[in-house]
């Protein structure tokens, strides 16, 4: 398995020590291209020195329940361009299904327009994306079938003993992201076995 870290503007590039952290066996970067409609405009910068300092390259689209799924895909192709994310060496990308910054918390009505963007994913590369979702979000977003058919990038922050995380309908998962050791903002973290694009 893979150690990995997921990064966004809200870790700054030449703020991260890239080298300590391939020191201490991460391996790869996940990044976050989108916001809903909105690039990260740290992306290409993330991506970059990831690229520079020897780890794989991810990323994923925070899909926003407020904007339409075209718009969304739409800004996510261009953000993917713009960042240099799409080679044959990349990690297949991933939907991040959940809560709106905590105030707009996800339901049964959002299902559709996220199926939408994943099948908008699909189109793009013709492979199914990952989708990032707890058991929690899943069960609020009414157990749509449509996730299960899906490879799970699953977040559980279980004790460090703990061997398997909690999953939506209790599915095999294939990106395990969880807490290595006392939380670090700026720390490694996740166990990913997701293959390239």
């Amino acid at each position: 398995m893979l150690s990995a870290i997921d990064v966004s503007h809200h870790q700054l590039p030449s703020s991260l020590d890239w080298t300590g952290m391939r020191a201490a066996g991460c391996d790869v970067c996940i990044v976050r291209l989108t916001y809903g409609t909105r690039k990260d405009e740290l992306a290409r910068e993330h991506v970059r020195l990831a690229r520079q300092h020897g780890f794989a390259i991810g990323a994923y689209a925070f899909v926003r329940t407020v904007e339409p799924a075209l718009d969304q895909a739409e800004a996510f192709f261009e953000a993917a361009y713009d960042a240099d994310y799409g080679r044959p060496e990349d990690l297949v990308m991933a939907v991040d299904v959940e809560d709106d910054t905590g105030k707009r918390p996800i339901a049964p009505g959002h299902a559709p327009l996220f199926e939408e963007f994943v099948e908008r994913m699909r189109g793009w590369k013709k492979t199914d994306p990952y989708v990032y979702i707890t058991q929690r979000d899943y069960g609020r977003l009414g157990e749509p079938g449509w996730v299960l058919s899906l490879p799970l990038f699953v977040a559980h922050y279980a004790s460090p003993s703990r061997k398997e995380p909690a999953t939506p309908g209790g599915m095999p998962w294939a990106i395990w992201q969880h807490r290595v050791g006392p939380f670090d903002i700026n720390g490694p973290s996740g166990y990913y076995k997701a293959p390239r694009m």
